[in-house]
């Protein structure tokens, strides 16, 4: 009886002290939630893409069918599809398929954090046109549903030809023309936010991504 009775005490005092201390669980949960929301807002996506490769042995003649020109030509069969692999054309197929033409970012109050695959704006141009200002950072900040002002981001004295724009407006920059539309895919827009987008260079792409292209055989 006295074992039960000690048992039922520490757990009233257990209950006790919880309730007392309660305001510390409440922090604690609203520091974990608050940590959550920032790594979810600011954290880099980063996607890994992973194929396997099956390398057929051409037929040989019975003399070099020994263990050691099997493994010298399987070897070289791999070379092959590996150099195939990260080949300029096939590289840029691979960029083509991605739409990587500009890179958008949503501005924040400690990063700014790139908007992809899916971002709430997006650039409307001519592809055949040759003149664009490649790597210049656009400033686009949102005044309404439908409605925004846009500067450069490293030169705010730049005058463009309006003051405010509505999407799908064309926009000029030194006699190249695009526009930007809320795009269908996340049409979410807060009144205020504040995006940057820039152009980005095909070949500059195909060369990043063909260095940072990793083979390694299969166990």
């Amino acid at each position: 009886m006295e074992s039960n009775s000690e048992e039922s005490i520490d757990y009233k005092k257990w209950l006790f002290l919880i309730a007392q201390n309660w305001y510390w669980y409440v922090i604690i949960l609203g520091i974990t939630f608050s940590a959550s929301l920032i790594y979810k807002r600011y954290a880099l996506n980063i996607y890994n893409v992973k194929s396997s490769i099956l390398v057929k042995m051409n037929a040989m003649a019975p003399m070099a069918q020994g263990a050691y020109f099997s493994s010298k030509l399987a070897q070289k069969n791999l070379n092959n599809e590996i150099n195939i692999i990260k080949s300029v054309s096939t590289i840029k197929k691979v960029v083509d398929q991605m739409n990587l033409d500009v890179s958008y970012f949503l501005e924040g109050n400690i990063k700014n954090s790139e908007l992809y695959p899916n971002s709430p704006i997006k650039v409307v141009f001519d592809s055949s046109d040759y003149n664009r200002p490649y790597n210049v950072a656009f400033r686009l900040k949102i005044i309404s549903s439908n409605e925004f002002s846009i500067t450069l981001k490293a030169n705010d004295d730049f005058l463009f030809p309006k003051k405010t724009y509505k999407f799908g407006d064309e926009i000029e920059f030194k006699g190249y023309r695009f526009s930007v539309i809320r795009n269908f895919l996340a049409n979410e827009i807060g009144v205020k936010e504040v995006y940057f987008f820039q152009f980005n260079e095909r070949e500059s792409l195909v060369n990043r991504y063909r260095s940072q292209v990793l083979v390694a055989p299969m166990d």
